[in-house]
């Protein structure tokens, strides 16, 4: 039965995903509200409820970065990782591809540049990435302001 239904479940999620890549502005940030409402998947950052860090009586939303598909900002420019960089953008490639053909076992010419535009996508987030050992820094990470500041950022 999962079989048979192939990508058909899905459809509202990859016809949203379709929007958000066409949106920008106001447009774009209701399709990652949409996405994290609907689907609980955060995009570009996190965002939570958590207790103060300076003051524990006191809860807060805390917003985090995120978006990478690898394990964190090392992934994507240590000299040493470029074999699991290579991996994840065919497996990436691959997965976009079974999408239209479930038995692939090779990505298409089409799905690799997908992979690689969204890889690049990534890099760029990855570059504002906050390394893990500034991500440590319990000062460096609590900016705490208020929801106009925020947006005026």
């Amino acid at each position: 039965a999962i079989e048979r239904a192939g990508t058909k479940p899905l459809q509202p999620l990859l016809d949203l995903c379709s929007k958000a890549a066409t949106s920008s502005g106001a447009a774009l940030a209701k399709c990652i509200g949409q996405l994290r409402s609907m689907y609980g998947l955060s995009v570009f950052f996190g965002i939570g409820v958590s207790p103060d860090n300076k003051d524990s009586d006191h809860s807060l939303c805390q917003v985090a970065q995120g978006g990478l598909g690898l394990p964190d900002r090392d992934y994507y420019f240590d000299d040493d990782k470029e074999e699991k960089r290579s991996a994840y953008k065919k497996h990436v490639a691959l997965m976009l591809t079974l999408l239209d053909d479930p038995k692939a076992t090779e990505p298409t010419d089409n799905n690799t540049a997908a992979a690689n535009a969204i890889y690049d996508l990534e890099i760029k987030l990855a570059e504002a990435h906050m390394t893990k050992t500034e991500n440590r820094d319990p000062e460096a990470t609590y900016n705490k302001m208020s929801i106009s500041e925020l947006t005026a950022r």
